[in-house]
């Protein structure tokens, strides 16, 4: 079974829920959001998740294989991001606005960060990440 955790999303914002996964909610008490049963999910549809202001971090399961176009756009707060080995593709502006982005853990090697098709603009105005691999680093460019 996939699943996600979004940790310290502060409701009362723009987007207070996900309304796409609204149907796969199972605990929203306090600041935690955990999505299960994505394991018949593929893809995160564009705009998922634009605007969750005080997202902080994301944990994207195994199975999904796009980040789309502007899924996780101007989250302000979001500092960390896990990004498993089934992504193949970084739609345009999908991190955009990511201002406070420091780590993103790719459960893959080097090479394999490498060959993700990432669109225009993936990570404009975003911080200075690291994303962290299984034999190594690379640093925003």
């Amino acid at each position: 079974m996939g699943i996600a955790i979004i940790k310290s999303y502060s409701s009362g914002e723009r987007n207070e829920t996900p309304t796409v996964f609204k149907d796969l909610m199972i605990d929203m008490s306090g600041y935690n959001i955990t999505l299960e049963d994505l394991n018949e999910v593929t893809n995160i549809p564009d705009h998922a998740f634009e605007g969750c202001y005080f997202l902080t971090s994301i944990d994207i399961p195994e199975g999904i294989n796009r980040i789309p176009y502007y899924s996780l756009s101007d989250c302000y707060k979001l500092t960390d991001i896990v990004i498993p080995t089934s992504v193949i593709e970084l739609g345009r502006y999908a991190l955009y606005n990511c201002q406070s982005l420091e780590s993103i853990s790719y459960n893959g090697t080097v090479a394999e960060w490498n060959s993700i098709n990432k669109g225009e603009n993936w990570d404009l105005n975003t911080g200075n990440y690291t994303v962290y691999c299984t034999d190594g680093e690379i640093s925003k460019q």
